[in-house]
């Protein structure tokens, strides 16, 4: 008999995908599981449970909630079937942001990490760099996309810059667990290993993930090209200037968001020496709220 932790903790991991319309075959609600799940038949055994008593239906080997339609199935498919031609684009400009200077690493995040995609859905990139260059980096690529790429979000969109001193993701939450673990290489295998290395506290929220093996395994080195646009750069590089950016970026986006509480600024963007990120929506507490509000729903039905 499944325990009621593990029961339980299904009915999260629907819910959580419920938010993006996603069903999930059983081998995936398995890793995604906040518990540990070794046996499979369990597993099975406890997701026929719930079908039996109306809460969850299986279609085509998708599970997902009963009020929805095959459409959502249909969905997920399109949606595959959208993200090849995007991975393949994501894939042609990772290897043409190996030549800016200071990138060590280029690795594929949002959606498209985890194979999917829909129409309004934009590529996202997490980019590794040396230390000290982070906001070096971040100006670099704004410039880049502003000038010569005419502001392109859609195939440009630069969420995260970590230095390799500082790979471990600081906001620790199912969520951020969750979209650490899906991400996926696109430039430079080493850097991926070396992120996944130092983000193994995602075991803590996820004890049942395996993070996947990929091809290369080999250290890709700085090209020609991007040593001689590091040495163009150089006069850049002078003590004191990736603080002196850190700052300035933090002023332009309080500028940019006065709406915002401290609270919600510190957990949407990250202006450390290690770490420069911004976020537009905090969809960890959208997601959150939603599995609150599914789980509700399912006990008011019971009661």
């Amino acid at each position: 008999m499944m325990s009621q932790s593990v029961s339980d903790a299904i009915v999260r991991v629907i819910a959580y995908c419920d938010y993006f319309k996603y069903p999930l075959t059983s081998e995936e609600i398995r890793c995604m599981l906040a518990v540990p799940c070794r046996d499979t038949k369990q597993l099975e055994a406890a997701l026929n449970q719930w079908c039996a008593e109306g809460e969850i239906i299986c279609r085509d080997g998708y599970y997902c909630f009963t009020d929805h339609t095959t459409d959502i199935v249909n969905k997920r498919l399109e949606d595959e079937k959208r993200a090849a031609p995007l991975k393949a684009k994501a894939e042609r400009i990772a290897r043409w942001m190996a030549f800016i200077p200071f990138v060590r690493g280029v690795l594929l995040t949002g959606s498209l990490s985890k194979n999917v995609a829909d129409a309004s859905d934009d590529i996202d990139y997490l980019i590794i760099v040396p230390h000290g260059r982070v906001w070096l980096v971040r100006t670099l690529f704004t410039v880049i996309k502003k000038i010569f790429l005419l502001n392109d979000n859609d195939n440009f969109c630069v969420n995260y810059i970590l230095a390799e001193d500082g790979l471990e993701i600081p906001f620790k939450s199912y969520y951020t667990a969750y979209e650490t673990a899906t991400v996926k290489m696109l430039w430079n295998a080493k850097a991926l290993d070396r992120f996944q290395e130092n983000n193994r506290w995602i075991h803590d929220f996820l004890p049942n993930w395996k993070f996947p093996s990929h091809p290369s395994k080999s250290e890709a080195n700085p090209s020609y090209v991007q040593r001689f646009l590091e040495w163009v750069c150089f006069p850049l590089v002078i003590p004191g200037m990736d603080t002196f950016l850190r700052r300035i970026w933090d002023k332009i986006w309080k500028w940019r968001h006065p709406e915002l509480q401290q609270s919600q600024r510190d957990k949407l963007f990250s202006t450390t020496d290690q770490a420069s990120s911004r976020w537009n929506i905090d969809y960890g507490a959208l997601i959150e709220a939603h599995i609150e509000q599914r789980l509700q729903r399912k006990q008011n039905l019971a009661g």
